[in-house]
């Protein structure tokens, strides 16, 4: 069988099983993973590479994550995400507040000094409540 033969053989076959494949899990899978950008893929797949270890030979995850240099429990986050979403739920998200001011502003910062040094000290969920108010009264906070 020449090269361009086995090409064309390839090819048909591929585009059969591409063709019975459309509308499923997997399918749907291989196009998000063909959407990602090079950075993401390439985290989706280090990322596997690591867990192969543990999927397929069988290996203690919490000995994979070790040897690795990682958290236990992100190992086990990212092992469910990859059984509930396939290779792209290994991607890494965008942030939630993307584009969104991160700092805060001096007048916030004064104030939260001032309340973290009363006496007796207030409890952090405190804190958080009375920040989230004042953020929200004086319109510094979204």
């Amino acid at each position: 069988m020449t090269g361009v033969s086995f090409q064309i053989i390839w090819r048909l076959l591929f585009h059969a099983i591409w063709r019975m494949m459309r509308g499923t899990k997997e399918a749907q899978q291989y196009d998000a993973v063909a959407s990602l950008s090079e950075s993401p893929r390439k985290i989706a797949l280090d990322r596997f590479r690591l867990l192969q270890r543990h999927l397929e030979e069988q290996r203690l995850l919490k000995a994979v994550a070790r040897d690795a240099g990682i958290g236990y429990r992100t190992a086990q986050r990212w092992k469910m995400r990859y059984r509930k979403y396939g290779l792209p739920g290994l991607a890494r998200d965008d942030r939630a507040d993307r584009g969104w001011r991160r700092a805060i502003t001096l007048e916030l910062k004064e104030i939260l000094e001032a309340l973290a040094l009363q006496k007796p000290p207030l409890p952090i969920a405190a804190l958080h409540r009375r920040m989230t108010n004042v953020g929200c009264e004086s319109k510094l906070v979204r």
